[in-house]
């Protein structure tokens, strides 16, 4: 009899052990998985803000957050290749991505990133060109990761003394990087939000001041110079023309590149504003080096939510905010959410589809 009764408890705790077990695993591997998982901003408040009352716009997003320090963070700025060897990997994770052309008919991305966001891996990270720092220098007590840099980058950094952004040059700062083994040289070098933060570190005894850099202007079309656009295609030369689609269910743009859809390790990229700035442009060197006027006035197409706005954009000096107005010289809104801005050479024919 007892041994029936030893029988009976054997098979009655065994499967509640391991029920138990699996249930512990379970639960240990969705809690791990879940703190790594890399959520854009606009998901966050898209999703999960729209029934709390925050008091706090970001300058970054025009998005809501919850405090008054949340308002104006700090930014870090990375370049990312864009060469058709390349294979990015966390650009749909940045808040704002400037495209700019380089050398040829390639163009490398200058990726705008909340400090404080949570990014696994973004690359792969290539060299600055000297008109990138016209932008990072927007951005108060920004971290401007780079792996060396043209010419023209190295000298301005050379003799400014006093530029508003801290210089995180990979061959300065090489255990802030990371070479894949995966991707071939020189599209494999990597960073992370982990070894921003630590490098970071490293600058905060500099700041004197309260980081003050004031951001776009955010919020529901205000003008009515507006027209239908379902699509706009801007030729950056031979093999790489550009085309952003709105999808009137998502409201946002899908990009492409020779009719291609074009992706990271996440998907489509995805903007719910591009900004299309041009600008004139001239090679400077037997490379093929380029000078962009980014100090000044141009004119600027600004499309959101299916519509395009025709005006002016402009900035009067290094530090100054590049800010888009329309043709009665109102700030143009742009949409909460991601922006994307092209800098196009004014000699470029864009395609409008409406």
């Amino acid at each position: 009899m007892n041994l029936l009764k030893n029988k009976i408890l054997y098979y009655l705790i065994i499967p509640f052990v391991l029920l138990l077990l699996i249930s512990l695993s379970y639960y240990y591997y969705w809690s791990s998985n879940n703190q790594r998982i890399n959520i854009p901003q606009s998901f966050h408040l898209d999703n999960l803000t729209d029934n709390i009352n925050y008091k706090y716009l970001s300058k970054l997003t025009g998005e809501k957050v919850d405090t008054k320090q949340k308002e104006t963070p700090t930014v870090v700025a990375i370049t990312i290749d864009n060469h058709f060897n390349a294979r990015q990997i966390g650009v749909n994770l940045a808040d704002v991505v400037y495209e700019f052309p380089v050398e040829g008919s390639f163009t490398r991305f200058l990726a705008i990133y909340n400090k404080e966001d949570r990014v696994m891996s973004v690359g792969p990270v290539r060299s600055a060109r000297d008109y990138f720092f016209h932008i990072v220098d927007e951005y108060d007590q920004a971290l401007y990761l780079h792996s060396g840099g043209s010419p023209q980058a190295l000298q301005y950094l050379r003799n400014v003394n006093a530029y508003p952004f801290f210089n995180g040059d990979e061959f300065a700062f090489s255990n802030s990087f990371t070479r894949s083994e995966l991707h071939y040289a020189p599209h494999n070098l990597f960073t992370s939000s982990d070894q921003w933060k630590k490098l970071y570190k490293n600058f905060e005894k500099y700041i004197t001041t309260t980081n003050t850099w004031s951001g776009w202007s955010f919020g529901k079309i205000n003008t009515t110079s507006t027209s239908d656009i379902s699509s706009i295609k801007i030729p950056y030369g031979i093999g790489n023309t550009v085309e952003w689609k709105y999808n009137k269910e998502t409201k946002k743009y899908y990009k492409y590149k020779e009719n291609k859809i074009v992706t990271d390790d996440s998907g489509q990229f995805i903007a719910d504003n591009i900004v299309v700035q041009s600008h004139q442009i001239s090679v400077i060197d037997n490379e093929g080096r380029l000078k962009i006027s980014m100090i000044g006035v141009g004119s600027v197409r600004v499309i959101r939510d299916g519509k395009i706005i025709y005006g002016e954009w402009r900035k009067k000096d290094n530090n100054d905010r590049t800010r888009y107005y329309d043709e009665n010289n109102n700030e143009i809104n742009l949409k909460p959410g991601k922006t994307w801005v092209m800098i196009v050479p004014s000699s470029k024919k864009i395609t409008v589809s409406s």
